[in-house]
């Protein structure tokens, strides 16, 4: 039972404190996000980490994870999108390192993983949470491995001058590669991630409080806001009550003939 009064506060709580998605001016076609949910990524893009160490990206999807594209010598967006990263994790109710990881993958060929790793370090002295250094890895890529994974995702971004225009994004990975959720914006809120990342571990491992949140809400593709099934928790506190009212009846039958 407390249990379920938690879940139920929780939900309560989510659905008053939600943050407010600030919208995001894009190009169609040149900078924008043309999303593909459900999508798998290719398994053979290579990158390197931040100690200069090529890795398969599919080898590091083990757990769930939140994926960012940015390049690390952004003068504009990146450090709004770095920046709400952070926050959201040292905000959404699981654990870092076991309940997901992250990913943070750089679009610009010309950077180097020392470059990446001195942005790491400066994110983590920012982190007012604890994150396995070895679960969030900071990457850099060769122009073929960025072109396949940013056309896998539907990421269009555009030169200007040695910058570029690109849309800010953060995306939900299942450990298979699945493409599970996107989200285009610098903020975050802590339940809309808790949720796609809920949806992305499939149910494995999962809290019962994690579970009820999961069986309570559905994910809106169109609004791109997880809402109550109304319908699922009505037909579920009916079936409830019918079984609760069926064994008091029997239980009352047994008494009248003892």
């Amino acid at each position: 039972m407390k249990y379920l009064l938690y879940t139920l506060l929780l939900i309560f709580s989510a659905s008053l404190f939600a943050q407010d998605s600030q919208p995001v001016e894009l190009i169609p076609g040149i900078v924008d996000v043309s999303e593909k949910t459900g999508k798998f990524l290719p398994q053979d893009i290579m990158y390197s980490n931040e100690n200069g160490d090529s890795v398969l990206l599919a080898k590091l999807l083990d757990k769930p994870a939140i994926m960012n594209l940015v390049y690390y010598r952004c003068p504009g967006i990146c450090s709004p999108l770095l920046s709400g990263t952070v926050k959201v994790i040292e905000e959404i109710s699981l654990t870092p390192g076991e309940d997901f990881k992250a990913l943070t993958l750089s679009f610009d060929e010309r950077e180097t993983p020392d470059l990446a790793k001195a942005k790491k370090a400066g994110y983590y002295q920012t982190m007012n949470r604890e994150f396995p250094e070895a679960e969030w890895h900071w990457l850099t890529g060769n122009n073929a491995n960025i072109k396949k994974l940013t056309r896998a995702i539907g990421f269009h971004y555009h030169p200007a001058g040695k910058d570029f225009a690109h849309p800010p994004l953060l995306l939900v990975l299942s450990p298979k590669g699945k493409i599970v959720r996107y989200f285009v914006d610098t903020r975050f809120s802590p339940f809309e991630l808790k949720m796609a990342l809920i949806d992305a571990a499939e149910g494995k491992g999962l809290s019962l409080t994690s579970r009820l949140l999961d069986f309570c809400y559905d994910y809106d593709a169109d609004e791109k806001v997880s809402r109550l099934n109304t319908t699922r928790i009505g037909s579920s506190s009916l079936l409830v009550l019918l079984m609760m009212l069926g064994g008091f009846v029997i239980t009352n039958n047994r008494r009248r003939k003892g």
